[in-house]
């Protein structure tokens, strides 16, 4: 981890120390991990008082790389947020490029690039928190970062086994993040009926239903309201916490088994009220699925006015979650795989495919595999959630097969295929699922 630290320390002192008036150019993904970097690397630059432009990008690809070089000239450096692990040997040509991510790296390894897999797997870490590191020495108001980089951590899979790197960055964040034990339902801090209605915790046949919402309460002797005022989860007793656990967990055909419904519940101020942070991370995560990542930006540095512009957002993706919960449900009922695949065409947001899945995969307690394809404009966007197989190691079958696009972590990946391929992919991905299960049960 030390050697880690160093290495970060390194090559920010190169970033920085670059001096030139022409701008910057950075390029971060448009998730909540990305946009988090994004944010902390620009409120850094804007201390600083360096120029810069900034692109959000849903993926990178050879086309998108080509123009970059093609107009290298115009910038002092450019520098990768979440993004680029797999293109090494593209850019390896470049000068002054720098990479801050936490993806699979391909190709031979570059001089400036920041990434936790260069010194050991187990360190796990987020880009966000890499890049908080990466600015901390180039500015007095670190600290300030830190709630933003905790948001980019619990917007990707590191937080679920937080490693030595990440706890060191928690321990030295006590003063600006409150840790408690809790049930792993968001929001902490809104009405308890709203919290389940659109919660994170797929609750087969209840989630974004009202009426059966305030049912199942009732039943389990929860009220919602207390003094003319709706109860949140932060206001339950431990018996009633006891109690909806339970029967979170009864619907979630989990018996007593309670470990994906508890953890850690993190609490972050954000325009000087305390939010719970996994919702922040959901809002953030809608201005980049519904084509608005520049607004969860400027959310994230709490430029006055913002606020009420994206909870508009946030109310809109949260429906939209629930219709493709919907089509992924009836789906899931008639399914008798270890794995499903679900072709939505144009019924959903493609965006919103990624975390859809998310969704699912975590109400399933065997192992499982969960494919969604949408289409989007010009192509056909896919994402794919395992519970305990390697996904990237999956693309790969996939890739010796058919050319196509795609990037990813070990049990979360995705990508990008042409229209004309659709119906190849899903006869090969049928075929590697189905030989990698057969593998399995051998």
């Amino acid at each position: 981890m030390e050697k880690f630290l160093e290495h970060i320390k390194e090559v920010s002192k190169k970033f920085f120390s670059i001096e030139s008036k022409k701008p910057i150019l950075i390029y971060t993904h448009h998730d909540a991990d990305g946009l988090s970097s994004a944010a902390i690397l620009v409120k850094t630059l804007k201390i600083l008082d360096k120029p810069f432009i900034l692109k959000v990008v849903r993926n990178l690809d050879l086309e998108e790389i080509k123009k970059i070089k093609e107009n290298e000239k115009k910038f002092s450096r450019v520098i990768f947020l979440d993004l680029a692990s797999n293109f090494l040997n593209e850019l390896r040509d470049m000068e002054n490029v720098f990479i801050i991510d936490h993806h699979k790296i391909k190709g031979e390894k570059i001089e400036n690039l920041v990434n936790y897999r260069l010194f050991s797997h187990e360190l796990t870490s987020s880009s966000s928190i890499e890049t908080y590191y990466f600015c901390c020495d180039a500015i007095k108001e670190a600290k300030e970062l830190r709630k933003i980089a905790l948001i980019g951590l619990l917007g990707d899979y590191s937080f679920e086994n937080l490693s030595k790197f990440t706890n060191l960055f928690l321990k030295e964040s006590k003063n600006e993040i409150k840790i408690k034990k809790g049930l792993k339902v968001f929001s902490y801090t809104r009405a308890i009926h709203k919290a389940l209605e659109f919660s994170n915790i797929y609750l087969p046949e209840i989630t974004g239903k009202r009426e059966k919402i305030l049912e199942f309460l009732k039943e389990i002797g929860i009220k919602v309201k207390e003094n003319d005022r709706y109860r949140t989860l932060n206001d339950l007793s431990d018996d009633e916490i006891s109690r909806l656990i339970t029967s979170i967990a009864i619907l979630r055909t989990m018996e007593n088994k309670n470990i994906e419904i508890v953890g850690n519940i993190y609490l972050v101020k954000f325009f000087n009220v305390l939010e719970d942070a996994r919702e922040i991370v959901a809002l953030i995560n809608a201005c980049g699925k519904l084509n608005k990542p520049y607004l969860g930006i400027i959310f994230l540095l709490e430029k006055e006015g913002v606020k009420k512009i994206v909870e508009k957002i946030y109310f809109k993706y949260k429906y939209e979650i629930i219709k493709g919960l919907r089509l992924f449900e009836e789906e899931l009922k008639n399914n008798d795989k270890d794995y499903l695949i679900v072709n939505c065409k144009n019924k959903i947001n493609p965006n919103l495919v990624g975390t859809i899945c998310n969704m699912l995969i975590n109400t399933v307690e065997k192992d499982f595999t969960i494919v969604g394809l949408a289409y989007r404009e010009k192509d056909i966007k896919f994402s794919i959630r395992s519970k305990k197989r390697d996904v990237v190691n999956i693309l790969e079958k996939i890739k010796k097969n058919l050319d196509f696009e795609y990037g990813g972590h070990e049990k979360a990946g995705g990508g990008t295929i042409k229209f004309e391929q659709e119906e190849e992919f899903l006869q090969v991905l049928n075929k590697v699922l189905e030989e990698e299960y057969m593998t399995i049960k051998i």
